[in-house]
């Protein structure tokens, strides 16, 4: 009972800060998702306007392929979305075009911030003094696996995963049934995650410097990362590209994921939601993120799972910043989102999630493997659109068998290097 007036306590706040409000805005609101995470948005949508009647939002949504492109380009053409869902790493290139994203620190008396943690936002969504963007969630690297599919192979599920396990064990898996693999991945995923991941736990650093634009990896550290990735697709441990790169980085809508044909999946936390949405008839689990036996950093990245901004265009800022904070505060779109953006950044949403059992158990073990395993936060460069363009080149030669190791190794480090000092020229005008 005294939970329900706490809740009536702050909607009330809520109404009498946002009594003064255009009474015929329209917003639009771009995001990307899944299915799970369009619907769940909808909803969320559709709550705040019952509320609001006279503030429109005009939903705009799409699939990861193609977002940024779409959105730096409506950006740059001056027709941004007055609301927006962006990921860190289209930060530098979004703020390169200037003064593109409203200071959310304008509207505090809006938008209640006392839930975040000050610090993950001040690392993540603060540029020059000024709040650009608010984390939806906190994003992890992890392992998300099929318990069904590692028993009916014999495997443990409690196990701590390194690189050479998942190498042996996915030989085994192939050969005895050859419509299953064990490591469900596309292109871009193997450039992140195993590439950069596996040059930072080799390196102990970051697998490029953006203060000295230089990388912090030599031709051997890459031959070795390489060689391995050549060594899943011979193996065929690792899902052929022509079967995993259609649907992107949505791999849990992959059929080989929904029919219980692949085993292990490696990405950050917000996958963990559709990936048991997509598997009705197996039970899934999370590991930590594969290592080497000896590793200088685990490369277990902690950020944001995306972060929500506004546009500095939009004509109706206030009305904005109410959008955004009915979604990080209001019970109703707390309960709509639920962990579609991953674990909730906002303490008071944690709590509403926890006390009605809305909080996956799977997403708050790997939370907590991460945070007791977490390595160093990737430099901007890393997630650099063009650099990463670049990584995921190569691994597509060597997973549709185009190029050799050397001749990939030998373009990468060419392509890498002269992009960094063309980065550095820029810098210096």
């Amino acid at each position: 009972m005294k939970r329900r007036h706490v809740w009536a306590f702050l909607a009330l706040l809520f109404c009498v800060s946002t009594l003064a409000y255009s009474q015929n805005a329209t917003l639009r609101f771009f995001w990307w998702g899944g299915d799970s995470r369009h619907t769940a948005t909808l909803a969320a949508i559709d709550a705040f306007q019952k509320k609001f009647p006279s503030i429109k939002i005009e939903p705009e949504y799409a699939g990861w392929d193609g977002y940024y492109t779409k959105l730096s380009t409506m950006v740059a053409s001056g027709g941004a979305p007055d609301i927006m869902q962006t990921d860190v790493k289209f930060m530098p290139d979004l703020m390169a075009q200037g003064d593109v994203l409203l200071d959310l620190r304008k509207y505090k008396d809006v938008i209640d911030m006392s839930g975040f943690e000050q610090k993950f936002v001040d690392s993540w969504g603060v540029v020059d003094g000024k709040i650009i963007g608010l984390p939806t969630g906190t994003n992890a690297r992890t392992s998300i696996l099929n318990l069904d599919f590692l028993k009916s192979h014999g495997i443990p599920e409690n196990l701590d995963w390194t690189w050479r396990m998942i190498l042996e064990e996915g030989k085994k898996i192939h050969a005895k049934d050859a419509s299953e693999y064990f490591l469900l991945l596309d292109p871009e995923q193997v450039s992140l995650h195993i590439m950069r991941a596996q040059l930072q736990q080799i390196t102990g650093l970051v697998p490029f410097s953006d203060t000295e634009f230089k990388r912090n990896f030599s031709k051997a550290d890459l031959d070795v990362t390489l060689n391995y990735i050549k060594s899943l697709f011979d193996a065929n441990v690792l899902v052929p590209f022509e079967q995993s790169a259609v649907h992107s980085v949505n791999q849990m809508e992959n059929p080989l994921w929904i029919n219980g044909k692949v085993g292990f999946y490696l990405n950050y936390t917000t996958h963990i939601v559709p990936a048991i949405a997509n598997a009705p008839k197996y039970r899934v689990g999370v590991a930590r993120f594969p290592l080497f036996e000896s590793v200088k950093d685990t490369a277990i990245t902690i950020q944001p799972a995306q972060l929500f901004c506004i546009s500095s265009t939009t004509k109706y800022p206030k009305e904005a910043a109410m959008f955004v904070n009915f979604l990080f505060n209001d019970p109703a779109a707390i309960r709509a989102l639920k962990l579609e953006r991953s674990v909730p950044a906002v303490a008071k949403a944690r709590d509403l999630l926890a006390n009605e059992k809305l909080l996956t158990p799977q997403l708050a073990a790997a939370i907590n493997i991460a945070l007791k395993n977490a390595g160093k936060r990737p430099s901007n460069l890393e997630t650099n659109a063009e650099i990463s363009a670049i990584l995921k080149e190569g691994v597509e030669a060597i997973g549709y068998k185009t190029m050799t190791v050397e001749q990939v190794s030998v373009k990468i480090i060419s392509k890498i290097d002269s992009k960094l000092a063309e980065f550095q020229a820029q810098a210096k005008k």
